[in-house]
């Protein structure tokens, strides 16, 4: 596959779900083939995040994502998504170690009132 877009989920399931029905319903596509590729990652093993901020010991939920993110990039995804707004405290330091863009969907929301019909135009250029 080419343009390959990874999803980081399985904090919270239906996160990732509803991320993906989003991404489906709103590609202009008349085919399957017209569709973003996807690898969706649903790693409900992962750590408690909330729970690792507030006692400080973030290391194993880093550890943890880091791992994920390097099997999206290893795999050839040219970007990664993260549905879980938690997971999004840990992606400063993540966007640093791995070699492939993050799309921060909280940043991109805030900064530039990103719709979900823009991040598929931007998805597709990748």
């Amino acid at each position: 596959m080419k343009n390959v877009l990874g999803i980081m989920g399985g904090m919270g399931p239906l996160a990732t779900q509803l991320f993906y029905k989003m991404l489906i319903e709103h590609t202009v596509a008349e085919k399957d083939q017209d569709h973003i590729n996807v690898l969706i990652i649903g790693d409900a093993s992962m750590p408690d995040r909330t729970e690792a901020i507030l006692s400080g010991n973030t290391e194993p939920v880093h550890a943890q994502l880091l791992q994920n993110l390097e099997t999206i990039a290893a795999y050839g995804c040219k970007a990664a998504a993260v549905p879980c707004n938690t997971s999004h405290y840990f992606l400063e330091r993540l966007e640093r170690e791995v070699s492939i863009p993050i799309i921060n969907m909280i940043k991109e929301k805030i900064y530039l009132n990103l719709d979900i019909k823009i991040l598929i135009h931007i998805l597709k250029e990748f």
